[in-house]
Protein backbone atom coordinates (compact mmCIF):
# COMPACT_ATOMS: atom_id res chain seq x y z
CA UNK A 1 0.00 0.00 0.00
CA UNK A 2 1.52 3.03 -1.08
CA UNK A 3 -0.52 6.67 -0.25
CA UNK A 4 -0.99 8.64 -3.11
CA UNK A 5 0.90 11.31 -3.17
CA UNK A 6 -1.09 14.93 -2.81
CA UNK A 7 0.00 18.04 -4.30
CA UNK A 8 1.40 20.97 -1.82
CA UNK A 9 -0.82 23.80 -0.91
CA UNK A 10 0.44 27.58 -0.39
CA UNK A 11 -2.44 29.33 1.81
CA UNK A 12 -1.12 32.41 2.45
CA UNK A 13 1.89 34.87 0.71
CA UNK A 14 2.69 38.19 3.02
CA UNK A 15 4.66 40.88 1.25
CA UNK A 16 5.58 43.04 4.45
CA UNK A 17 5.78 46.70 4.46
CA UNK A 18 9.51 48.26 3.18
CA UNK A 19 11.97 47.61 5.68
CA UNK A 20 10.18 45.59 8.13
CA UNK A 21 12.75 42.55 9.34
CA UNK A 22 12.12 40.08 12.57
CA UNK A 23 14.62 40.02 15.23
CA UNK A 24 15.67 36.20 16.13
CA UNK A 25 17.06 36.33 19.76
CA UNK A 26 20.27 34.76 20.64
CA UNK A 27 21.32 33.71 24.31
CA UNK A 28 24.69 35.74 23.17
CA UNK A 29 26.17 37.96 20.31
CA UNK A 30 23.97 40.40 17.92
CA UNK A 31 20.44 39.76 16.70
CA UNK A 32 19.87 38.24 13.41
CA UNK A 33 17.31 38.87 10.88
CA UNK A 34 14.96 36.02 10.69
CA UNK A 35 14.70 34.35 7.36
CA UNK A 36 18.25 36.53 6.02
CA UNK A 37 20.70 33.76 6.15
CA UNK A 38 22.59 34.31 2.00
CA UNK A 39 23.82 37.57 2.73
CA UNK A 40 27.23 39.50 4.10
CA UNK A 41 27.46 39.46 7.76
CA UNK A 42 27.65 42.61 8.21
CA UNK A 43 24.01 42.69 6.61
CA UNK A 44 22.66 40.63 8.42
CA UNK A 45 22.69 42.30 11.72
CA UNK A 46 20.13 44.82 12.97
CA UNK A 47 21.74 48.18 12.76
CA UNK A 48 21.21 50.40 16.51
CA UNK A 49 18.75 52.60 14.31
CA UNK A 50 16.98 49.86 13.45
CA UNK A 51 14.57 49.70 16.77
CA UNK A 52 14.78 46.70 17.73
CA UNK A 53 12.20 47.59 20.54
CA UNK A 54 9.04 47.23 18.25
CA UNK A 55 6.22 45.11 18.73
CA UNK A 56 6.80 41.06 19.16
CA UNK A 57 4.90 39.00 16.55
CA UNK A 58 5.27 34.91 16.15
CA UNK A 59 8.07 35.53 14.13
CA UNK A 60 10.14 37.32 16.33
CA UNK A 61 10.51 41.16 17.17
CA UNK A 62 9.76 43.66 14.75
CA UNK A 63 12.36 45.95 13.39
CA UNK A 64 13.39 48.12 10.46
CA UNK A 65 16.10 47.97 8.06
CA UNK A 66 16.31 49.90 5.11
CA UNK A 67 16.37 48.50 1.91
CA UNK A 68 15.14 44.83 3.21
CA UNK A 69 11.55 43.28 2.19
CA UNK A 70 10.38 40.49 4.00
CA UNK A 71 7.57 37.84 2.73
CA UNK A 72 6.56 35.29 5.22
CA UNK A 73 4.11 32.28 3.73
CA UNK A 74 1.97 29.32 5.09
CA UNK A 75 1.93 25.79 3.04
CA UNK A 76 0.28 22.72 4.09
CA UNK A 77 0.61 19.05 3.30
CA UNK A 78 -2.08 16.64 3.49
CA UNK A 79 0.26 13.59 3.55
CA UNK A 80 2.25 16.09 5.75
CA UNK A 81 4.89 15.81 3.63
CA UNK A 82 8.38 17.64 4.57
CA UNK A 83 8.27 20.61 2.43
CA UNK A 84 11.37 22.74 0.90
CA UNK A 85 10.49 26.28 -0.54
CA UNK A 86 12.16 28.68 -3.75
CA UNK A 87 11.43 32.40 -4.11
CA UNK A 88 11.09 33.82 -7.56
CA UNK A 89 10.42 37.32 -8.82
CA UNK A 90 9.82 39.50 -11.41
CA UNK A 91 9.64 43.25 -12.57
CA UNK A 92 6.03 44.42 -13.51
CA UNK A 93 5.97 44.02 -17.45
CA UNK A 94 8.33 41.36 -17.47
CA UNK A 95 7.41 37.85 -18.47
CA UNK A 96 10.26 35.35 -17.08
CA UNK A 97 10.36 34.59 -12.99
CA UNK A 98 14.09 34.99 -11.70
CA UNK A 99 14.92 33.02 -8.85
CA UNK A 100 15.55 34.63 -5.64
CA UNK A 101 16.08 31.37 -3.03
CA UNK A 102 15.33 27.77 -3.37
CA UNK A 103 15.93 24.85 -1.23
CA UNK A 104 14.38 27.08 2.02
CA UNK A 105 13.30 25.14 5.12
CA UNK A 106 11.49 28.08 6.86
CA UNK A 107 8.70 30.24 5.63
CA UNK A 108 10.27 33.10 5.71
CA UNK A 109 12.37 35.00 2.99
CA UNK A 110 14.36 38.32 3.54
CA UNK A 111 15.48 40.15 -0.28
CA UNK A 112 17.76 42.99 0.01
CA UNK A 113 16.30 44.99 -2.75
CA UNK A 114 19.27 47.31 -3.33
CA UNK A 115 20.36 44.78 -5.59
CA UNK A 116 17.46 45.65 -8.22
CA UNK A 117 16.28 48.62 -9.93
CA UNK A 118 13.14 50.58 -8.37
CA UNK A 119 9.87 49.65 -9.54
CA UNK A 120 6.70 47.43 -9.17
CA UNK A 121 7.34 43.83 -8.52
CA UNK A 122 5.75 40.24 -7.95
CA UNK A 123 7.33 37.55 -6.12
CA UNK A 124 6.62 33.56 -6.19
CA UNK A 125 6.90 30.95 -3.90
CA UNK A 126 7.13 27.24 -5.10
CA UNK A 127 6.14 24.30 -2.57
CA UNK A 128 8.05 21.21 -3.07
CA UNK A 129 7.50 17.37 -1.47
CA UNK A 130 10.15 16.45 -2.83
CA UNK A 131 12.23 15.48 -0.12
CA UNK A 132 9.31 12.96 1.26
CA UNK A 133 9.18 11.87 -2.05
CA UNK A 134 10.64 10.32 -5.21
CA UNK A 135 11.67 12.00 -7.93
CA UNK A 136 8.90 11.15 -10.70
CA UNK A 137 5.92 11.30 -7.51
CA UNK A 138 7.20 14.80 -6.22
CA UNK A 139 4.55 17.51 -6.82
CA UNK A 140 4.49 21.25 -6.26
CA UNK A 141 2.50 23.91 -5.50
CA UNK A 142 2.74 27.39 -6.17
CA UNK A 143 0.64 31.18 -4.88
CA UNK A 144 2.24 34.78 -6.25
CA UNK A 145 2.39 38.03 -3.98
CA UNK A 146 -0.11 40.95 -4.74
CA UNK A 147 2.49 43.50 -6.73
CA UNK A 148 4.35 45.85 -4.62
CA UNK A 149 6.93 48.52 -5.14
CA UNK A 150 10.51 48.71 -4.60
CA UNK A 151 11.66 52.11 -3.80
CA UNK A 152 15.27 52.73 -2.60
CA UNK A 153 15.60 56.36 -3.93
CA UNK A 154 15.20 59.32 -0.83
CA UNK A 155 13.04 62.21 -2.20
CA UNK A 156 14.18 65.14 -4.07
CA UNK A 157 14.13 68.58 -2.71
CA UNK A 158 13.89 71.93 -5.04
CA UNK A 159 13.69 74.78 -4.16
CA UNK A 160 12.23 77.08 -6.88
CA UNK A 161 11.79 80.74 -5.53
CA UNK A 162 11.61 83.12 -2.07
CA UNK A 163 9.89 86.01 -1.87
CA UNK A 164 10.41 88.76 1.12
CA UNK A 165 7.76 90.75 2.22
CA UNK A 166 6.68 93.11 5.30
CA UNK A 167 9.32 91.11 7.15
CA UNK A 168 9.35 87.79 6.24
CA UNK A 169 10.52 85.36 3.52
CA UNK A 170 7.96 82.95 1.71
CA UNK A 171 9.93 79.99 0.53
CA UNK A 172 8.69 77.91 -2.33
CA UNK A 173 10.09 74.18 -2.75
CA UNK A 174 8.99 71.20 -4.98
CA UNK A 175 9.15 67.69 -3.29
CA UNK A 176 9.07 64.78 -5.45
CA UNK A 177 9.78 61.15 -6.22
CA UNK A 178 9.85 58.90 -8.49
CA UNK A 179 7.78 55.54 -7.10
CA UNK A 180 6.23 56.90 -4.05
CA UNK A 181 3.81 59.69 -3.18
CA UNK A 182 4.86 62.42 -0.55
CA UNK A 183 3.21 61.31 2.76
CA UNK A 184 5.12 64.15 5.12
CA UNK A 185 7.12 66.86 4.57
CA UNK A 186 9.09 68.62 8.11
CA UNK A 187 11.25 71.61 8.57
CA UNK A 188 13.57 72.86 11.44
CA UNK A 189 14.89 75.63 12.25
CA UNK A 190 18.49 75.75 14.03
CA UNK A 191 18.17 71.55 14.57
CA UNK A 192 15.15 72.73 16.71
CA UNK A 193 11.65 70.61 16.86
CA UNK A 194 10.53 69.54 13.54
CA UNK A 195 6.98 70.71 12.30
CA UNK A 196 4.92 69.20 9.58
CA UNK A 197 4.13 71.81 6.06
CA UNK A 198 1.53 70.46 4.29
CA UNK A 199 1.66 71.60 0.35
CA UNK A 200 -0.32 73.96 -1.29
CA UNK A 201 -3.45 71.68 -2.15
CA UNK A 202 -3.96 71.09 1.10
CA UNK A 203 -3.25 67.10 0.96
CA UNK A 204 -0.54 64.85 0.46
CA UNK A 205 -1.53 62.32 -2.37
CA UNK A 206 0.84 62.57 -5.08
CA UNK A 207 4.35 61.83 -6.17
CA UNK A 208 5.68 65.38 -6.64
CA UNK A 209 3.87 68.26 -4.06
CA UNK A 210 4.38 72.22 -3.95
CA UNK A 211 5.45 73.70 -0.85
CA UNK A 212 5.07 77.44 0.58
CA UNK A 213 6.91 78.06 3.80
CA UNK A 214 6.34 81.32 5.57
CA UNK A 215 9.00 82.28 8.46
CA UNK A 216 10.29 85.77 9.74
CA UNK A 217 13.35 87.03 7.86
CA UNK A 218 15.55 86.38 11.12
CA UNK A 219 14.72 82.76 11.28
CA UNK A 220 14.64 82.87 7.26
CA UNK A 221 18.11 83.25 7.76
CA UNK A 222 19.23 81.25 10.68
CA UNK A 223 19.28 77.57 9.18
CA UNK A 224 16.72 75.77 7.67
CA UNK A 225 17.04 72.46 7.30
Amino acid sequence: YVQRNLRPKLTSLTVHPAGTVFQKPYPTGDPDIAGFDDQAPDRRILSASANPGGNASSLGRRAYQRGLQTFVWRAEDANEDEMRYAVLYRREGDTVWKSLKDDLVDAIYVWDTTSVPNGTYVVKVVASDQASNTPGAALEGELESSAFDIDNAPPVVVVTGSRPANGRTTIQFEVRDEWSSISKVEYSLDAQRWQVVYPRDGIFDGRSEQFELTLDNEAATRGLI
